[in-house]
This record gives structure tokens, C-alpha cells and sequence, in this order.
């Protein structure tokens, strides 16, 4: 009698087991995920308005990233994106719609339901250099047609416009928005930080050897530096980041060269005299006149005066050849190099999605 029930509660646990194996399995193949989707192309329409567009809206095909500046378009107009895509399996997971650049806001809808914004638009808030990313729950697909819509407000800025569109799981697409922010914003972020430690003990090394303005023209070069990357992560459009973004790239580059003359102990009193009186002018005119004609000019001015400083702090750096000197000349060169790379990526030469790389440099 004992040894059947023995055999009684085996069965049964083996059955039970089975019937969890089951419902495991069952459980796993219902969550079921899709690949992402990746949409190189949308239809757009500039209607101007918040509202829907509606039946009658004339709808023209583009590419995606799609770039206002190339295409010409007015920056003061809001334009509405639409991508019509089919789904024979709908997904169980969590989902996502992941953007790699807007500028400067979005508001996105999925058949017909609002899924959320970029940031806060009517106070236009600063998107530009933040990628995007949407949780986007399975219930709100359906089998058969889907439609995307995202309405873009460009806020006037000259690079306004709109990269490729992901969607799909977002346990894979929430990595690529996380690499991409952490490089937009997080490491600038951290750089800006390491610069204001860096300032203070500038400042505490000046301060005890006050006859050594070495100390002094670095803890300078650090808060200039320090205000030339705050606006990549500044979102507010009253920033004072915004007024100085510009400036503050001539003040390095006079900063630099202070610095680096006295580092090197060597002089070069004139053109130390034009690098202070060009970084004051080049500010006085980029607060009087801040629209973007104006500092495009401001760029090249800078890279043209910026090879100019290269050749004079090369010439300083290299009498005296120790690792020291070469290192700071082999530094400045670096930083040359990245700038040339932020001009080209301004005027969309290197893509529409290139990171900038110059306030990684600092």
C-alpha cells in the first residue's frame, strides 16, 4: 500500500511538472517580439498647423533624415511626418519608437493616439542634441496597416529636421538611445564638471603664486571651455548658455594661446594682443547680431585664425622639445581637428546624425 501511493504522488508531481513546462513554454511564445523596424523614408507635409492634417492634406514623399536646411524649407512652420507600415504578427513585449535626432521638438501619435513629446514645446524647449526614445505599448499596434505621425516644430533653428525613424523592441532599442545620449549630453555633462574642479584648483595654485599667471590664463581657459560645451546640454531657450555658446569659442582659443605661451615660457606679445582683441570684438558682434548667418561666419573667422595660432603656439612649443610641450601642442592640434569636424557637421557635410565632437575634446 505504501509503495502505490509512493507511485500516486510521483505521478502526480510528474504531471504537475509537465503542466508547468507547458504553461512556460506557452507564456514564452506569447511574448513575442518583432526586429526593429528602421523607416528611411516618410511622407511630409508643412501644414503650419498643431491639428491633424486632414484628408485633403497634399502629402509628398522624402527621405529620412530629411534636412529643412537642404530641403529649404521655413524654420518658423510646423511640419507633420507620416509612415504607414504593416504588422503580420503583433508583438507582446514592451515596444519603443526610437529617434536618433529631432530638432527642435516632436509630438508623436500612433493610430491616431498622442504617445508623448520631445520636451515641453509651446515653452520650446531644447531638443536638438538629445535623442529620442517613446514607450510604446503592444496594445496600441494592431494586425495589418499601422500609421506613425510626427509633428515637428522647428523653433527657427537652421538645422531643423528629422533623422530616421526605429520601432521595435525596446529592450533592444533602448541601448542605441542610451549610447547616443550618453555621448550628446552625459559626457559633456561630466566634462563640464571635471572643468569646474579643474578651475577651482587652478584657482587655489593662482592664488598661492600669484607671480605665476600660467595658473591664472588655465583657470580662465577652463571656464571659457566650461561655457562653450554648456549649451549642448542646456534645454532651456532662455539659457544664458546660449547667448555665450558662440562667443565663448573665440575667448578659448585667446585663453589658449595666453596659456600656452607662458607654459611654454615664450612670447609672443602681438599676436597675443590680436587674439584678445579678436575674441572681443567677435563677442560684441555675435550678442548684437546672434542669428545663424552670423555665427556661421563666426566659425570660419575662427578657423581661419585658429591656423594662424597653431603655427605660432607650434613654433613656441617645439624650442624647447620636451613631453611636456608636445603633449599641450599635440592637444591643441586635436582640438583643431575636432572643431574643423563640428564646422563641416554644422553645415551638414558629414550627415544629418553626426555627432558633434569638439565639447568631447575639452
Amino acid at each position: 500500500m505504501k509503495i502505490s501511493v509512493n507511485r500516486l504522488v510521483a505521478a502526480l508531481l510528474g504531471v504537475a511538472l509537465a503542466l508547468c513546462n507547458a504553461a512556460s513554454a506557452q507564456t514564452k511564445s506569447e511574448l513575442v517580439s518583432i526586429a526593429p523596424l528602421v523607416f528611411s523614408d516618410a511622407e511630409f507635409a508643412q501644414t503650419g498647423e498643431r491639428r491633424h492634417p486632414s484628408s485633403q492634406t497634399q502629402w509628398q514623399r522624402v527621405a529620412l533624415p530629411d534636412s529643412w536646411n537642404q530641403q529649404n524649407r521655413p524654420r518658423g512652420e510646423i511640419g507633420w511626418y507620416r509612415v504607414q507600415f504593416k504588422l503580420d504578427t503583433l508583438p507582446r513585449t514592451p515596444q519603443a519608437i526610437y529617434i536618433p535626432r529631432v530638432t527642435n521638438n516632436v509630438a508623436v501619435h500612433i493610430n491616431d493616439v498622442f504617445i508623448g513629446t520631445s520636451g515641453r514645446i509651446d515653452e520650446r524647449e531644447m531638443s536638438w542634441n538629445l535623442a529620442q526614445i517613446f514607450s510604446l505599448p503592444p496594445s496600441l499596434l494592431k494586425p495589418g496597416e499601422n500609421e506613425l505621425l510626427v509633428r515637428l516644430h522647428p523653433d527657427h533653428f537652421p538645422r531643423a529636421g528629422l533623422s530616421e525613424i526605429h520601432i521595435g523592441d525596446e529592450a533592444q532599442l533602448r541601448p542605441l538611445f542610451e549610447k547616443r545620449v550618453f555621448w550628446q549630453a552625459t559626457a559633456p555633462m561630466f566634462i563640464s564638471g571635471m572643468l569646474s574642479l579643474t578651475a577651482l584648483l587652478s584657482l587655489s595654485l593662482w592664488l598661492s603664486r600669484r607671480k605665476e599667471t600660467v595658473f591664472a590664463f588655465f583657470l580662465l581657459q577652463c571656464l571659457a571651455t566650461k561655457a562653450r560645451i554648456w549649451h549642448t546640454f542646456a534645454r532651456s531657450p532662455d539659457s544664458f548658455a546660449w547667448l555665450v555658446a558662440a562667443p565663448s569659442l573665440t575667448w578659448m582659443m585667446a585663453m589658449q594661446t595666453s596659456f600656452a605661451l607662458r607654459f611654454c615660457e615664450q612670447q609672443a606679445p602681438r599676436f597675443e594682443r590680436f587674439m584678445w582683441f579678436y575674441a572681443m570684438v567677435a563677442t560684441i558682434i555675435l550678442v548684437a547680431f546672434p542669428g545663424g548667418p552670423v555665427i556661421f561666419a563666426s566659425f570660419i573667422a575662427n578657423a581661419a585664425v585658429a591656423l594662424v595660432m597653431m603655427v605660432v603656439l607650434g613654433q613656441a612649443l617645439t624650442r624647447k622639445r620636451n613631453i611636456e610641450n608636445l603633449s599641450l601642442l599635440a592637444a591643441i592640434y586635436i582640438n583643431f581637428g575636432l572643431a574643423i569636424h563640428d564646422l563641416l557637421n554644422y553645415r551638414e557635410l558629414l550627415g544629418f546624425t553626426t555627432i558633434y565632437l569638439l565639447p568631447l575634446g575639452a
